[in-house]
């Protein structure tokens, strides 16, 4: 939908991807939430994070809940990163006057991340032993679905040039 033209309601059946791209009301969001069952979205919202025991009120499935924007943060970038855990922090590692790292919040092994001096070589790759938190295919459709609000549904407004970007809603909460 183009910037400035008047939504039309999906009075058919729709796909998913074409109800979270189009539908600014979230009808479709709603409705998958009371087909599933508010039990299994409140144990993907607590699997993610965002909650830790979300109550089961329709409502909380589209964002009524209050929760902080550090866990609902770290719940996208587990979407993102295939579904594998993740433990935000506000401190990502800690250097000495020298430059050597004395404390990393990423514990994962990494050889050739320690005290490397950058030589333009290309970047280390850890070993990473994460566990899953859903599956990676679905994470991927979620993430894919995210990306279509913006480049064809009712977030247009928010792409970036030269950058991926998806968006739940183009609706912001004050």
């Amino acid at each position: 939908m183009a910037a400035g033209q008047l939504f039309q309601p999906l009075l058919r059946p729709t796909t998913l991807r074409v109800g979270l791209e189009r539908d600014p009301r979230n009808v479709v969001a709603a409705r998958l939430a009371l087909e599933v069952g508010m039990d299994k979205v409140a144990d993907c919202a607590n699997r993610l994070g965002v909650f830790d025991d979300m109550p089961r009120y329709p409502s909380y499935a589209l964002g009524a809940g209050e929760t902080t924007l550090l866990r609902l943060t770290n719940a996208y970038a587990m979407i993102v990163n295939g579904g594998r855990r993740l433990d935000a922090s506000l401190i990502d590692r800690v250097q000495d006057r020298y430059g050597r790292i004395v404390y990393r919040h990423d514990q994962r092994a990494c050889l050739g991340c320690v005290n490397v001096p950058w030589d333009e070589q290309t970047a280390p790759h850890p070993i990473d032993l994460r566990h899953g938190v859903t599956d990676p295919d679905s994470a991927y459709q979620v993430v894919s679905m995210m990306e279509g609000v913006v480049t064809q549904g009712t977030a247009q407004q928010a792409q970036i040039e030269g950058r991926p970007v998806a968006s739940q809603d183009r609706h912001q909460q004050r």
